[in-house]
């Protein structure tokens, strides 16, 4: 006889990485498959979240191994390690029963050596229960862990897998990687109960306290840069978006419930359905409630006007986030950025600075893309030099071959087979174009050093090179003089 009710285990694994910064860490998706499991399937959802933050919204740490092609950075890993996961669920076995189903999911592709080692994990201590395994690497690499991770015997597409679970119930069939959306929760609220339960949540080292929650208004963007493989993560339709009567009630509920009011719009182009967006923002207005609110991906320049700005700034946004990447209109073109421009940048950043978003004290920061195939120390030093004049903050951004994006494609062959680089090794972190580029690491850490130094504040404010001030003119004749005093 079928039991009444199934279990599911939710794993969100440790990673593997030189520098990890935890401050927006839950798990997404997986939270939006438990909302899912529950309301559909009535079932019983457990929680192993390994990057779950501490008070300071950090996760612990612990050198590894390195077996980096460029070793060139320590080797750590972030969160519970996989031994210790180990130990729970050997405990957890012994105080229940088995669950039916273990969910893991898998974020970044470069981070899959820790996903490897949980499910081996999980195979070993819970042989009889049903993987499925899905996220950003299975759905960009789903041959990648098919042939790597051995417990996999086949791959199913995301649409699939409710009809699945439908027609066979939860607990029958085989270990599956889930390649792509499962349509059926992608607007979804995520379950944030199951960190509050010392019944659901396996963490032994957690406080069962929500801090803040990661929302997602719309899916998908309608352009193609050729670094983004979210066309492939998304499918090739048209971007979608969830009502705003849903995510306003999502917001109020998670603040009524868990009393919270930090919450992060993670989103692939937040302001390509504006009218619905600010439809959002008026009715968070009309709430009365205060709320801090971040868009950590950034919002496109040439979206912003400045209806848009005023009502971020009333709702209760905290910094906004720009995507400079390059001042080079050349560079722009090369990756597929046609629609957007150094003049929209500027335009942004007057709109930012007359609604109340300070610009030099970190309220507006620009992002800056290096370590890009073809790039040179000029450029890049170009451009965080501007973005430090016009903005104050700098924000690097280190370039990440993603598979299923266009410049992935096109140097595959030069990453895989002729440097013999795996997929960890094509962390940015790790500068994988260092050598084509003929950019050492000192010099790529030193354009890191660079924008920090040029981040720093005193009194609130950051110091411009280019400013009117005398500090600014007599550093920049300095400068010309190599610093001979004349």
């Amino acid at each position: 006889m079928r039991k009444e009710k199934n279990t599911v285990l939710m794993i969100n694994p440790p990673i593997y990485d030189v520098q990890y910064w935890a401050y927006w860490n839950q798990p997404h998706g997986l939270l939006k498959l438990a909302t899912m499991l529950k309301e559909k399937f009535n079932c019983n959802v457990l929680l192993l979240d390994c990057m779950e933050t501490n008070e300071r919204r950090k996760v612990k740490k612990k050198k590894i191994p390195n077996n980096y092609k460029n070793p060139i950075r320590d080797k750590w890993c972030y969160g519970i390690t996989p031994d210790e996961v180990r130990k729970i669920l050997l405990k957890y076995k012994e105080d229940k029963a088995q669950p039916d189903e273990v969910w893991i999911t898998s974020i970044m592709t470069y981070w899959w050596e820790s996903t490897r080692d949980i499910v081996e994990i999980v195979c070993e201590v819970l042989p009889n229960a049903i993987i499925r395994l899905g996220g950003i690497y299975p759905t960009l690499c789903p041959e990648h862990a098919l042939k790597n991770i051995p417990a996999f015997s086949e791959i199913i597409k995301g649409e699939e897998l409710f009809k699945r679970l439908e027609s066979k119930g939860i607990g029958y069939g085989n270990n599956t990687i889930v390649c792509g959306e499962v349509p059926e929760a992608s607007d979804l609220k995520t379950d944030l109960s199951l960190y509050t339960s010392s019944e659901t949540n396996l963490n032994p080292h957690t406080d069962y306290t929500v801090r803040y929650a990661i929302l997602s208004a719309s899916r998908g963007c309608p352009y193609n840069c050729s670094y983004c493989a979210q066309k492939k993560i998304n499918g090739p339709g048209r971007p979608r978006f969830r009502p705003a009567e849903d995510v306003v009630e999502e917001i109020l509920e998670k603040h009524r419930i868990f009393n919270i009011n930090q919450f992060a719009f993670y989103e692939d182009n937040l302001l390509f359905y504006k009218e619905n967006f600010c439809r959002i923002l008026k009715k968070l207005i009309i709430s009365g409630v205060r709320f801090e609110l971040y868009a950590p991906e950034g919002v496109e320049p040439r979206a912003l006007d400045l209806e848009t700005l005023q009502l971020m700034k009333k709702v209760g946004f905290q910094k906004i986030y720009l995507p400079l990447e390059t001042v080079n209109p050349d560079t722009y073109k090369k990756w597929n950025r046609r629609h957007t421009g150094l003049d929209h940048f500027n335009e942004a950043l007057s709109l930012c600075s007359k609604v109340g978003f300070s610009l030099r004290n970190q309220d507006v920061n620009a992002f800056v893309l290096f370590g890009v195939p073809g790039e040179n120390l000029e450029e890049v030093i170009s451009t965080i030099l501007y973005a430090s004049s016009a903005v104050g903050s700098v924000i690097p951004m280190l370039f990440t071959p993603v598979p299923g994006s266009t410049i992935y494609q096109e140097y595959e062959t030069y990453l895989t087979e002729i440097l013999g680089y795996e997929l960890h090794d094509l962390n940015g972190k790790l500068y994988p174009f260092m050598k084509f580029n003929g950019i050492t690491p000192s010099e790529y850490n030193d354009l890191e050093r660079l924008m920090m130094a040029l981040n720093t504040r005193v009194r609130g404010t950051s110091f411009d090179i280019f400013g009117r001030s005398d500090v600014s003119v007599e550093f920049r004749r300095l400068l010309l003089n190599n610093f001979v005093y004349v």
